[in-house]
């Protein structure tokens, strides 16, 4: 949930619309990781609505990656809000980061999760041989369409409205043929996702 005091009024970015879908997909992934892949319950963590802060997302993925051993499978799936932000260092033609937006993100001064500081802690799962899949379910995120009916809510919310300056370059861990990384994404990085009524 992207509901807070401001959510409904003018910032900087815009208006973050709240989502209803994003809770249920997440309680779906953990039901089939725990169903059909016999991920033990006690070793998945969930951040729903205000948990899922920028600060809560990366000390969750921090300690998802201190827990790892080499083989260990890892999975990180994220439902919620995707974006860019301009990155005027940034080598890629159009200047732009894409982002997840963390819950907390219609907060003065917080911070979209960028593409960039994404890529550093997934290429350090695979520098610890960890198996790691990741599954975003947001706009600007990769390709797959979620349906035709509507009205669709889209899962995207505006371009952040400052500069990440940024001029580093990781890797991105989906060119490291020699180590296992999976990532899969609703939406190319230019393009929407939909979440429709089910």
């Amino acid at each position: 949930s992207y509901a807070g005091p401001t959510s409904t009024t003018a910032n900087p970015r815009g208006v973050i619309r709240d989502l209803k879908g994003a809770v249920n997909d997440a309680r779906a992934m953990q039901a089939i990781l725990i169903n059909r892949f016999q991920f033990q319950p006690d070793r998945i963590d969930t951040l729903f609505d205000q948990k899922a802060t920028r600060e809560g997302i990366l000390n969750a993925l921090q300690k998802l990656l201190n827990d790892s051993e080499a083989n260990d499978v890892a999975v990180f799936f994220y439902a919620g809000h995707g974006s860019q932000v301009k990155n005027s260092l940034s080598k890629e033609p159009d200047q732009k980061d894409e982002t997840i937006v963390p819950a907390d993100a219609w907060k003065p001064g917080s911070k979209d999760i960028r593409d960039k500081e994404l890529a550093v802690l997934y290429n350090a799962f695979l520098d610890k041989g960890v198996n790691l899949t990741v599954i975003n379910d947001c706009c600007h995120s990769g390709s797959l369409s979620r349906g035709p009916q509507p009205p669709p809510v889209y899962r995207f919310t505006e371009d952040a409205s400052y500069d990440a300056k940024d001029g580093s370059d990781p890797t991105p861990p989906e060119t490291r043929i020699d180590k296992n990384f999976l990532i899969i994404s609703a939406a190319q990085s230019d393009e929407l996702a939909q979440e429709q009524p089910s």
